[in-house]
């Protein structure tokens, strides 16, 4: 065969020691094959037992010839059977030169040579495949860096950096200029300081004596005696001067009371003051206590002289007028109660299932323990979603991760049995603040479930 014959057969060889493959290499030229330790040698063996050179696989021509020594064993395939060396030499199926052993090799050859007693060689024939083709340049590279700069964007760059460059030097070369004169920071504070504006006087206008009219004081007697028009006390009218001055009174104070607030005059009753002088015992609204008695939630004390919410007794009173502030009409009559606001109370139970999947090393039982004695943190973030939707129960099934230092450093919920994306954030995030058992390899990613349901 030519050595330029497509169908021409190569060498597959590979060499093997101490039972791993330390090299495989395709002979595609047809060329003598040599091994030893010396570098010259297609295949450099770094073993003792090999000699510095020997021609394994010799060409002559275009026939490849297996050549072995006694000190080497080995087995090839001659006419579709494997027979060693051994063999050979006894059925004269190889050519003897000196030491050396020799046997024609065909294009359906294989086998395998021992060298020593860690180094062993495989070969046989196969057909070369394509040789890929070198990788090229495209051709827009080819054509050198000046052809790849893009026109436009480097005369932008280059106007750019020589504006700047022109602007920088500017600056450093002009001189600064000098600092101002007294006589300057003088004017410009003349010029910003604000002036006075005279203001023409109001003009004159008749001064008014208001006493004028005011019959004249009496000079006080000696001996510290008021004078003859100080205030003295009244003489009392008759019966009906006084009930018409009461009704008047009453007027006043019920066109006061109704523009105020009532309750916060009412609050300050009893004791000193303006209140206590308008209800209490002998005021001018004696009579009012029955008007204002009508109105919801405002009631009168019948003994103490105070004014009381109804439902209190008045100090020293029976209060048996009283009623409940609850009683305060709202527009059109109807009592309004001010109970004490309930708060809605859930009582649920988080029960935790055994670890189902551990991927890495660490205490189960430390993990477990973790996990039931922060199980409070779980079951608020049930009972908070629970308030809004009391049907809503099922698993919740984590993954979550567990750092070298016991840390929570990932967590994310796999299968979500309650359909609650607000109690999945709240478990994850509770997780992230737990602290766990340090694990063995580093890091420990970890399943566990958590069944939420309502308690009885």
């Amino acid at each position: 065969m030519a050595p330029n014959d497509s169908n021409t057969k190569i060498l597959r060889i590979g060499v093997i020691q101490s039972g791993k493959v330390v090299e495989e290499r395709l002979v595609r030229k047809r060329t003598t094959v040599t091994f030893g330790s010396d570098q010259k040698n297609t295949f450099v063996l770094g073993s003792d037992e090999v000699p510095k050179s020997w021609a394994l696989f010799e060409l002559k021509g275009n026939q490849y010839s297996l050549v072995f020594s006694d000190d080497m064993d080995g087995r090839v395939s001659v006419d579709k059977n494997n027979v060693d060396f051994a063999s050979l030499k006894a059925q004269d199926l190889v050519q003897k030169q000196g030491d050396r052993y020799r046997l024609n090799l065909s294009d359906s050859s294989r086998g395998r040579v021992q060298f020593g007693k860690d180094l062993t060689i495989l070969f046989h024939f196969v057909a070369a495949p394509p040789v890929a083709a070198k990788p090229e340049l495209p051709l827009a590279a080819k054509g050198g860096w000046v052809k790849s700069i893009e026109p436009v964007f480097t005369t932008v760059l280059t106007g750019s950096f020589l504006f700047h460059a022109l602007f920088t030097i500017l600056v450093f070369n002009v001189d600064r200029p000098p600092p101002p004169s007294m006589d300057d920071l003088k004017a410009l504070i003349a010029r910003v300081k604000p002036q006075a504006v005279d203001t023409p006087p109001p003009p004159d206008e008749p001064i008014v004596d208001d006493n004028a009219n005011q019959p004249a004081k009496k000079p006080k007697k000696s001996g510290g005696e008021e004078e003859e028009g100080a205030k003295k006390p009244k003489k009392k009218g008759s019966a009906a001067d006084q009930a018409r001055a009461a009704q008047a009174n009453r007027d006043a104070v019920r066109s006061k009371i109704a523009g105020k607030g009532l309750l916060a005059m009412i609050g300050t009753s009893g004791g000193d003051g303006a209140m206590g002088d308008v209800f209490g015992s002998g005021s001018v609204l004696g009579g009012v206590s029955t008007d204002i008695e009508g109105t919801g939630g405002v009631g009168f004390a019948s003994g103490g002289g105070g004014v009381s919410r109804r439902g209190e007794g008045g100090e020293g009173g029976g209060g048996g007028g009283a009623a409940d502030i609850g009683g305060l009409g709202a527009g059109g009559g109807g009592k309004v109660s001010a109970g004490a606001k309930k708060t809605t109370k859930v009582k649920a139970r988080v029960s935790s299932d055994k670890i189902s999947d551990v991927d890495g090393t660490i205490d189960k039982k430390g993990v477990s323990r973790v996990l039931r004695g922060r199980q409070r943190m779980f079951q608020q973030c049930y009972e908070t979603a629970l308030k809004t939707n009391s049907k809503l129960q099922g698993k919740l099934v984590v993954e979550f991760t567990i750092g070298a230092s016991g840390r929570v450093i990932d967590a994310r919920v796999v299968k979500d049995g309650l359909n609650s994306s607000a109690v999945s954030r709240c478990v994850t995030s509770a997780l992230k603040r737990l602290r766990f058992p340090r694990p063995d390899d580093g890091e420990v990613t970890i399943t566990n479930s958590f069944v939420f349901q309502p308690s009885g």
